[in-house]
C-alpha cells in the first residue's frame, strides 16, 4: 500500500491542534528518510491552507566548518532575518550550523525561549529535526532540541529499524524531556513478507504455471504475510 501523505498529514495536524493544542510540533524520523522532508511540508502547508500562519524550521542541514558565524542559532542572531516567505501563511527557517554554533543548539531552555518567545507570531511552528540513528556525526543532537519543543511525532520507515531501536529512541525521547505524541509509519518502500516469498514462488515454479499462480495468488492474498 502507498503511504498516504494526505491521510497522516490530517490525522496528525488534527492531534496536535484539536486535542493537544501544541503550538511547536517535532518531527524525529528514526532513520535517514526523504519522507521526513515530505512530511514536514504537507503539515506546514495543511496549517497554511488553513490560515494558521506557520512557520517550518529545518535543522537538518549538517555541520559545516565554512558556515557563516553570522547566520541564527538559539541566543545568539536574531532568526527573523533569515526566513525565508513560501506561501501567505507559510515562512520557512532553515539552520546553517558550523562547529560552534551547533553548540548552542544543545541548550534546550534557549532555543525553547526562541520558539516561544523570538518566533511568537507564528501560530504553528514545524520543526523538521535530523535522524534519531545516523553515521552522520556533522548533525545538531535531535533529542536536545525535541526536548525544546511541545510534541514530538516519530517518523519510522517500515523495515529499516526493529522494535528495539524504537523502544531505545522512545526511551531517549522521553528522558532528555521530548513529549512524545504519535508514531507515523511509511510503508511506501516496505516489502512485505508475502510478496518476497511469491518473488521466489514465481522464480523456483516457473515450470509449473498453474501451482506457480496458485502459489503467487495465495501467497499476496495473505493477512498473515501481508
Amino acid at each position: 500500500m502507498a503511504f498516504d501523505w494526505v491521510r497522516a498529514t490530517e490525522q496528525l495536524a488534527l492531534t496536535l491542534a484539536e486535542y493537544n493544542n501544541s503550538r511547536v510540533i517535532a518531527i524525529l524520523p528514526l532513520s535517514h528518510s526523504d519522507s521526513a522532508h515530505s512530511l514536514v511540508r504537507e503539515i506546514g502547508y495543511t496549517f497554511a491552507y488553513s490560515r494558521i500562519r506557520t512557520l517550518i524550521v529545518d535543522l537538518t542541514m549538517p555541520v559545516d566548518s565554512s558556515a557563516r558565524h553570522d547566520s541564527w542559532y538559539p541566543g545568539g542572531n536574531d532568526p527573523q532575518k533569515f526566513i525565508i516567505r513560501q506561501d501567505q501563511f507559510l515562512d520557512c527557517l532553515t539552520a546553517h550550523p558550523n562547529h560552534l554554533t551547533r553548540l548552542a543548539f544543545n541548550h534546550v531552555d534557549q532555543l525553547r525561549s526562541m520558539l516561544k518567545t523570538t518566533l511568537q507570531n507564528y501560530e504553528r511552528i514545524v520543526v523538521e529535526l535530523p535522524a534519531a540513528y545516523s553515521k552522520a556525526h556533522d548533525q545538531i543532537n535531535p533529542f536536545a532540541c525535541a526536548a525544546a519543543c511541545d510534541a514530538v511525532a516519530l517518523l519510522c520507515e517500515m523495515g529499516k529499524l526493529t522494535k528495539s531501536e524504537l523502544r531505545n529512541v522512545l526511551e531517549t525521547t522521553s528522558a532528555t524531556g521530548g513529549n512524545v505524541v504519535g508514531l507515523v509509519l511509511d510503508d511506501s518502500y516496505y516489502v512485505t513478507c508475502g510478496a518476497q516469498l511469491a518473488k521466489w514462488a514465481k522464480r523456483l515454479l516457473w515450470p509449473i504455471p498453474r501451482v506457480r499462480r496458485w502459489a503467487e495468488q495465495r501467497l499476496l492474498s495473505s493477512s498473515v504475510l501481508n
